[in-house]
């Protein structure tokens, strides 16, 4: 087999997942891959510091990031959807011009396709010129609204390219829903915790970190606040949950992508706002590993979820989770090993496996202890760069299909 170092192309439009993509990229660059991650300034906070690749912001240049139309528009999120969706294809544009520049063709390895039509043109337009494209499937079954026409488009992109990246549940889940030959489906696993490692604390001294008073057990929900998230599902949970120990305080931390005062108006009319603690905004990538290590549960009570990056650094973190029976959680969540899974959209069964889990706190300890182990034993950049890397060569050295 003819050995490929490159040209590798990662692409995240909205930069969707800057952990994910600056790890891959670092890990790929350090085995000598010539790689540069195609993607837009962060709606929030600030990017990892690339480690042997080049970035390159071909998109929502005027949207996302500090200027004046981006900052006016932050906090109105159809208004920010509606002009990304504007300036997308001039941001392919600008993509298919840097990538027709790169001399010789490479992989073209996407992680989100934001508009999957205009997407497909482009992975057909450059696999014409002798590039290969992959698809990692971060979310491969369309939500609602138009769920139907999302899919549909999502088949058409799926069809365009020449390999796609899943968990194993996801692939199984792909080539039922979405028609993908299973010749197509590449199982890879996520790697470690990478930029998101930071020092090792004590649950006190992440508390003190992060301004968290109490010595009783806490309930962390964090993530982007988003209605398939279930957020109102686990705040109906935590009445009873509190009869059973008066305690337990449930921290939100996120950045909500919808109106908080819903959950406001639902915590008050339960009479909860006590236990409550809401840190809403964009949580720096220092101050992840804070939340989790300061946390005894963390709770993922999702309605709808493809893979769960929160479920991946949970574990990272040793620490168990209560998450629901949808998408790739049960690839991570091992009933009764490193946490719980109940039926989605069930406060009932969300408050039972809390108490459950909270009521023996050294197996929970235990618990969380056993789901690091395992994660680490599975988990690590180094080999999701070299199967990736496997994935590429093999695609360079056979005819497109």
């Amino acid at each position: 087999m003819t050995e490929f170092t490159g040209p590798v192309a990662l692409l995240d439009p909205g930069n969707f997942s800057p952990q994910y993509t600056a790890n891959l990229c670092g890990s790929l660059a350090e085995m000598g891959v010539d790689v540069t991650l195609i993607t837009s300034r962060p709606q929030f906070g600030e990017m990892p510091s690339p480690r042997g690749y080049r970035v390159e912001n071909c998109f929502f240049r005027h949207v996302n990031g500090r200027g004046h139309l981006g900052s006016r528009i932050s906090i109105h999120v159809h208004a920010r959807m509606a002009l990304k969706a504007c300036a997308y294809p001039f941001g392919l544009a600008r993509t298919k011009r840097l990538l027709r520049s790169a001399g010789q063709p490479g992989i073209l390895h996407y992680q989100w396709a934001h508009i999957p039509a205009l997407d497909a043109r482009l992975a057909l337009a450059m696999r014409a010129t002798g590039w290969r494209v992959v698809a990692t499937a971060h979310d491969p079954v369309a939500p609602p609204p138009f769920s139907s026409l999302k899919q549909k488009q999502a088949v058409r992109f799926y069809r365009s390219v020449d390999a796609v990246v899943h968990t194993a549940r996801l692939a199984e889940q792909a080539e039922a829903e979405l028609g993908i030959p299973p010749s197509k489906l590449n199982v890879i696993a996520r790697g470690d915790l990478g930029v998101l490692r930071g020092p090792k604390l004590s649950r006190e001294q992440a508390r003190a970190r992060i301004g968290i008073t109490g010595s009783g057990p806490v309930l962390l929900f964090f993530g982007m606040i988003k209605p398939n998230k279930g957020l109102d599902h686990l705040l109906y949970a935590m009445p009873q949950v509190l009869q059973s120990n008066p305690d337990v305080r449930l921290v939100i931390a996120g950045e909500p992508v919808e109106k908080f005062e819903r959950y406001a108006a639902i915590i008050g009319q339960l009479g909860i706002a006590h236990a409550v603690v809401a840190r809403l905004g964009y949580v720096r990538d220092e101050d992840v590993g804070p939340y989790f290590q300061a946390a005894d549960l963390i709770v993922l009570p999702h309605t709808q979820v493809s893979l769960s990056g929160v479920a991946w650094v949970a574990l990272g973190f040793g620490r168990p989770i209560v998450g629901t029976c949808v998408g790739g959680l049960p690839d991570l969540v091992e009933e009764g090993v490193n946490g719980f899974l109940v039926p989605p959209a069930s406060p009932a069964a969300l408050s039972q496996a809390i108490i459950r889990a909270l009521s023996h706190p050294e197996e929970l300890a235990s618990m969380g202890a056993i789901g690091r182990e395992r994660f680490e034993a599975r988990h690590s950049w180094a080999r999701t760069a070299s199967e990736t890397l496997e994935l590429y060569r093999r695609l360079m050295n056979t005819h497109p299909g």
